[in-house]
């Protein structure tokens, strides 16, 4: 049973920590910057991870697990494009300038990525269907966020969102009988 379901409390962990950390990206700082800022933390994250849990999997060597699958190239390459869009569309913007406007969101959203990433690939791993798995996790996702939005940021709970919330729930009921 804790094998199904230790993935979900960290992609609902990392979810929530996910959207505060956007929400608390500088409004100044560039988007494409941050993102650029954001898959290199993760791309580095992956790869520390996989060292200090390298026994823990069995793996044998990077390149060797890097062969089973194409990631680590892909996630690369996102940084890269980043980086390429960002001095597309900025031109004469400093890329370093536009990294010192930043604060520590971009580094955590880096970090969570990683873990909502892990926690999906070990939910399936553990046997959740794909259909009934997002479902659940969003749903619990939706519920915490109105009380993040409502606790950290003084947002308004409404009747309308108390309604939305309650038909997630009942959702969740009726899919599960």
């Amino acid at each position: 049973m804790t094998k199904r379901i230790w993935p979900f409390a960290l992609m609902i962990g990392s979810n929530i920590i996910y959207h505060i950390s956007a929400k608390e990206i500088p409004s100044d700082m560039d988007a494409f910057a941050s993102l650029t800022v954001t898959y290199a933390v993760a791309c580095v994250m992956t790869f520390i991870c996989f060292f200090i849990f390298k026994k823990v999997n069995g793996s044998k060597s990077f390149v060797e697990e890097c062969r089973k699958s194409n990631w680590a190239p892909f996630a690369l390459g996102i940084v890269i494009v980043c980086f390429f869009i960002f001095k597309k569309v900025n031109g004469s913007k400093s890329f370093v300038e536009e990294c010192r406007k930043s604060n520590w969101a971009p580094f955590a959203l880096g970090i969570v990525i990683v873990g909502l990433e892990f926690g999906w690939i070990m939910a399936y791993k553990a046997g959740w269907q794909v259909s009934m798995g997002y479902i659940v996790v969003t749903s619990v996702i939706s519920t915490a966020l109105l009380a993040v939005g409502y606790l950290l940021y003084k947002e308004k709970i409404t009747r309308n969102k108390v309604i939305g919330l309650a038909l997630c729930l009942v959702g969740l009921v009726i899919i599960n009988l």
